[in-house]
């Protein structure tokens, strides 16, 4: 297709001129296939771009989707690098392979395989990622006689749908090695084969701390999403004490949820993992009794990726036990901070708008706002206060 675009586009500049074509529009795009269908497409969608848009290219999903011959990835393919705004990733033939070998999706729908990845992958990185798989696809990850022993993920990648043979390709030691695509299913059962987006045994804690209404729990369960999408086993768990907005579930300030199970003490969290889990999550540590860190620490060395939640300052601005701890031993600290009510900058305080001088005062909306360190003022509730901005991580 990049072969007969420049061509195309010397003889055809406009969309007006590209709607009004003869047939020197399909002699210019013959090599293609299905150069026919592809010609009338082409016209019914100038025509429309002249009619309906006059003359401009649409910016939106609906109504790109909405021009003859468009589907969702070419939508997704003008939106991304034509105005630098997906509304997704782009899913061809190359993606949605490479997305089932890689353990991201078990579906042929790309539409299905679109939300995986749109759940899986940070929006920023949409359209590199469309084209970074496309690539890849084209030149190492090929259908029938993908190049594993060139491949620069095959000690990370499941290999999902591809079998081992003897007819491509010749290994370090000299013996012919290839690999092909397996008709039969295209993912194995999860009680047959656990994907895993870090080396199995690899434990570790990640702590994503920071002020309320700062996107914590968001970005936990952004992870756990992830974990799930890529087969792995999950548990995540939540302090009793913590029922604002459900019971059995964490809930973000934005309405995101995720099941999860509500105990009452640390070792609840240790007893009630399953062997088999591969990720845990923990929202509200704080809440927990100082026996967290160690329950965080032995999942961690029995190979398990413990992801915290937690405020790290309690509504004094001190440190939140046991959050320093579990800063101090974690592999990776992610700080999110939300915005300053009082002068829009970035917040890193919890301002308690409630006279009260107990440490735990659950509560969320009308009970606290989110400040910087200039506006913070911990000796003087307010307890009228202000509405928290719209959870962000800044």
């Amino acid at each position: 297709m990049n072969g007969v675009t420049p061509a195309l586009f010397r003889r055809f500049p406009t969309p007006e001129a590209m709607a009004g074509a003869g047939v020197e529009l399909e002699e210019l795009i013959r090599s293609t296939g299905f150069f026919n269908a592809k010609a009338r497409s082409i016209r019914g969608a100038c025509r429309a771009i002249v009619a309906a848009h006059g003359g401009h290219v649409p910016r939106t999903m609906d109504a790109l989707h909405a021009l003859p011959g468009v589907g969702r990835k070419t939508a997704n393919v003008v939106l991304g690098n034509a105005w630098g705004d997906p509304d997704g990733v782009v899913v061809d033939t190359h993606v949605g392979r490479l997305a089932r070998r890689l353990g991201w999706s078990r579906h042929a729908d790309p539409v299905k395989v679109e939300t995986e990845l749109n759940a899986l992958l940070p929006r920023e990185t949409w359209v590199f990622a469309g084209h970074a798989l496309i690539l890849h696809g084209r030149r190492v990850c090929s259908s029938r006689a993908p190049r594993c022993d060139a491949c620069f993920l095959a000690d990370l990648c499941p290999k999902a749908g591809v079998t081992v043979t003897a007819r491509a390709g010749r290994g370090a030691s000299g013996a012919k090695t290839g690999w092909i695509e397996d008709p039969g299913p295209e993912l194995p059962d999860d009680d047959q084969k656990e994907w895993t987006m870090t080396l199995p045994g690899s434990g570790s804690i990640e702590v994503i701390c920071g002020s309320m209404f700062s996107g914590k729990s968001e970005e936990l369960i952004r992870r756990v999403t992830r974990a799930k999408i890529a087969r792995r086993r999950v548990q995540v768990f939540k302090p009793k004490l913590d029922d604002r907005f459900s019971e059995v579930e964490v809930v973000s300030h934005t309405g995101m949820r995720l099941t999860a199970l509500a105990v009452a003490t640390s070792a609840e969290v240790l007893a009630r993992t399953d062997d088999r889990t591969e990720v845990v999550g923990i929202d509200e540590a704080q809440f927990f009794d100082a026996g967290i860190v160690e329950v965080a620490s032995r999942l961690a060395d029995l190979g398990k990726r413990v992801v915290v939640a937690g405020l790290d300052q309690d509504y004094l601005g001190r440190p939140f036990d046991p959050m320093p701890t579990l800063m101090a031993l974690a592999e990776e600290v992610v700080k999110t901070r939300a915005i300053c009510v009082l002068c829009g900058g970035p917040a890193s305080r919890t301002q308690r708008l409630v006279a009260s001088t107990e440490r735990v005062v659950v509560g969320a909306a009308g009970l606290y706002e989110a400040r910087c360190r200039r506006c913070f003022d911990p000796g003087v509730p307010e307890v009228d206060g202000n509405l928290p901005f719209p959870e962000e991580e800044a």
